[in-house]
């Protein structure tokens, strides 16, 4: 399928100091002390999850490894947290989407992330990009939970 855009900007790389997003076709969910200036404001707050932050970075790279029409732009260790950026493709015209994790240490036993998630074109994303979040947000929980 014809793919119209080869290669794709990187997402911003301070989620901290962001200050303005797209309406209508983004969605940001950070922890408190993330992105509280941002205009319009984060979307929701992100949960803790009780493991280290070493650890929820390795769950979120391997869940982000089987996402289809998903390749990794960066991923690296930056001021104390991870951070790692990604380039969605949409499955019918392969529009980029660009996606943005940092994993943030709470304390040794406890971390959180915040997930920046929004369409380069457009005007609007009919749900895509809180589906998105909420559908990695779901898969990175189960991976953390004994069976």
């Amino acid at each position: 399928m014809l793919k119209l855009c080869l290669l794709a900007p990187a997402p911003e790389t301070d989620l901290r100091a962001l200050k303005t997003r797209s309406a209508g076709h983004s969605y940001l969910l950070a922890p408190d002390g993330v992105a509280d200036a941002c205009d319009p404001p984060k979307d929701g707050t992100a949960p803790v999850f009780g493991v280290s932050a070493a650890r929820l970075a390795e769950v979120v790279k391997a869940v982000m490894a089987e996402e289809t029409n998903t390749v990794c732009k960066s991923d690296r260790e930056e001021g104390g947290k991870r951070v790692s950026s990604y380039v969605c493709r949409t499955k019918l015209i392969g529009y980029p989407d660009l996606l943005m994790f940092e994993v943030i240490p709470v304390d040794d036993a406890n971390a959180t992330l915040a997930i920046y998630s929004r369409s380069v074109y457009g005007f609007g994303d009919w749900g895509v990009n809180k589906a998105r979040v909420d559908r990695l947000v779901d898969l990175i929980g189960k991976r953390l939970t004994p069976a």
